[in-house]
């Protein structure tokens, strides 16, 4: 079954519509599940808040752990956010998909792209 992917800034309407959609779905008797993802999960995250209690990786380029990743660790850190986000592909899009769900995400790849390559202030990220 497919993935169905809205992308966009909060409050534009991505979860009203995948609701919406989920229904129409669902009226014509087709399973619908209503996903998303972001940033930092699993692994990352317990690290994040373990990380954020020692000033070198204190700051604001992620908000929701109060970090900074330092530039000579970037890469490995943007490594472990892609290791912790398997999981959560899995889980929540590849499974469901694969049982026969259509998968509507309101939050996908694009966006935790573009999380990791800010919360490591890592322009190239996206081009490499």
């Amino acid at each position: 079954m497919p993935i169905i992917c809205f992308l966009g800034p909060d409050g534009s309407g991505k979860t009203t519509i995948a609701k919406a959609l989920a229904r129409k779905f669902e009226d014509h008797h087709f399973n619908a599940r209503i996903s998303w993802m972001r940033g930092t999960h699993t692994l990352a995250s317990l690290l994040a808040r373990f990380l954020s209690r020692f000033a070198p990786f204190r700051g604001s380029d992620n908000p929701y752990y109060g970090i900074s990743i330092p530039s000579n660790t970037r890469r490995i850190w943007q490594l472990l956010e892609f290791i912790s986000a398997l999981p959560i592909l899995l889980v929540r899009f590849v499974l469901p998909s694969l049982l026969g769900y259509v998968v509507i995400a309101e939050r996908y790849l694009p966006d935790f792209l573009v999380w990791v390559s800010l919360t490591t202030r890592d322009e190239d990220y996206l081009k490499d």
